[in-house]
């Protein structure tokens, strides 16, 4: 395109070009300038480029810096996203190890409670066996009840958890048809017999087990920090331990927990000593329950290194999250109904299940119901019209007769008072009744009194009197 004379910028018109210079080495003919119109323009040097930038920026110039900012954010997202994926990898890698590490810790083998296991149906409820084997290793002589069995009702979908505890020692039939404590079960076929005597007993399938030991609590507990229960009054059982629980504690440290959970001799007698243990399962698992995210997984994580059982870690944390929050869990607590069943002693002392009132029990369970359903039929009984014997199971002279005092002073009447006769001192007190008539007046009885536990004895009890009260050493007489 020709030149335009008149360039708008005002410092770009060129001068005439001499004839001679614009055909090259002839010789001149004329002066007469050539105009420069008449010249096709030639194409503009990159100098010629760069000085006409100095007014303003070419279009040349634009789209490079456009190229270099387009550039330096395709690099910036690529840095970005590598960083990303390292991230994502690096996660995966550590959620990986975590599980793998979490499962090979929490792997059952070589117990073979897998044996005995039944898979639980989607959807419904399911049963879980907990287990504890809380004997001192540096003891020669154990407590009678240093196994602990905690039976599991849990229903996702209605947010229930029934916990029953079943007395370490009480009498079940084992495969090789033979009737032993539930604590030697195992000794017959490890812990799959145990699982299936504890299934017999309850009449479900079981589909989970849980199981450690002494060290496997105390592991746990100290790694948390400690356990935060209130106690009613101080734990001070020797046996347990030489260290007095107070009940002052804030959180209970990892030795205090093993001698609360050993203890027996405690005010309200065994069941008050069974009752400890489910209130220190559920303080541990609300506890676990409260942390969130990453802190409950890696609870999980510290878990593991203490405990065995057929779940595996991302089962854990799917239950944990199925079950929160923790305080929108109705719980409910009950003992297997049990009574002594020979004259040994204290520490040999084994225990039947009284079947009339496990056979109630057992059917709200069941039904996802409070086991310990109340009858109102205590509601209406009239002292006047109970007759009581009053039985002193004790080494405490005259605790028979200040017992019957005292139930006189209620209303009720007393037929007489006296010593048990078989030999046994009563390790808790039991308000027995040989009727099923007689049942409200027993807990009728348990109510005025404020201590004791209502016995269904008409297998093992005979008297003319409508209850039986049998002193054990866990009563403490009012003055």
């Amino acid at each position: 395109m020709p030149v335009k004379r008149n360039n708008p910028r005002g410092s770009q018109t060129r001068r005439p070009v001499p004839e001679a210079h614009a055909l090259g080495r002839a010789r001149h003919r004329s002066r007469k300038p050539v105009t420069v119109s008449n010249v096709e323009e030639m194409p503009r040097s990159r100098s010629h480029a760069r000085s006409r930038s100095a007014g303003r920026p070419c279009a040349h110039s634009a789209l490079v810096d456009a190229r270099r900012k387009r550039t330096r954010r395709r690099s910036f997202a690529l840095i970005v996203g590598i960083a990303a994926v390292v991230v994502i990898a690096a996660c995966a890698v550590g959620a990986f190890t975590f599980f793998r590490s979490t499962d090979s810790n929490l792997d059952l083998d070589p117990s073979n409670a897998k044996e005995a296991l039944v898979a639980q149906k989607d959807g419904e409820a399911y049963y879980v066996l907990m287990q504890a084997d809380l004997s001192q290793a540096d003891h020669a002589e154990q407590l009678p009840n240093a196994w602990g069995y905690e039976l599991l009702r849990i229903d996702e979908g209605s947010k229930t958890v029934s916990m029953v505890t079943i007395p370490a020692r009480l009498n079940v039939r084992t495969s090789d048809g033979a009737t032993r404590p539930l604590d030697e079960a195992h000794e017959v076929d490890g812990d799959a017999e145990t699982i299936r005597c504890v299934a017999d007993l309850a009449e479900v399938d079981i589909s989970h087990f849980v199981t450690t030991d002494a060290s496997g609590i105390k592991g746990i507990v100290d790694a948390m920090g400690g356990v935060a229960m209130d106690l009613e009054s101080d734990v001070d059982d020797p046996r347990a331990g030489w260290e007095v629980v107070p009940a002052s504690a804030e959180r209970l440290n990892g030795d205090q927990a093993l001698i609360l959970l050993r203890a027996t001799n405690v005010a309200g007698g065994l069941d008050a000593a069974f009752k400890n243990r489910m209130g220190f399962t559920l303080c541990l698992a609300e506890d676990a329950a409260d942390s969130e995210g990453l802190d409950f997984a890696n609870a999980v994580g510290e878990a593991s290194r203490y405990i065995y059982t057929d779940w595996s870690a991302s089962d854990l944390l799917a239950l944990g999250g199925a079950l929160k929050p923790f305080s929108d869990l109705t719980i409910y607590q009950c003992i297997v109904p049990y009574a002594a069943s020979n004259a040994q002693g204290v520490d040999v002392v084994l225990y039947e299940r009284q079947s009339k009132s496990w056979a109630a029990m057992l059917e709200r369970l069941k039904a996802g119901e409070d086991p310990n359903a109340i009858d109102s039929a205590a509601e209406s009984v009239v002292p006047a019209d109970v007759t009581v014997e009053v039985r002193n199971g004790t080494n405490t002279a005259g605790a028979a007769a200040r017992l019957g005092e005292m139930l006189e002073g209620l209303g009720y009447q007393v037929l007489g008072v006296g010593n048990t006769d078989d030999g046994t001192i009563y390790p808790e007190t039991l308000i027995v009744y040989t009727n099923s008539a007689s049942e409200g007046a027993a807990k009728a009885v348990v109510a005025d009194m404020g201590s004791g536990r209502v016995v269904n004895g008409g297998d093992f009890y005979s008297s003319e009197a409508d209850i039986i009260a049998i002193i054990g050493q866990d009563w403490m007489p009012v003055d």
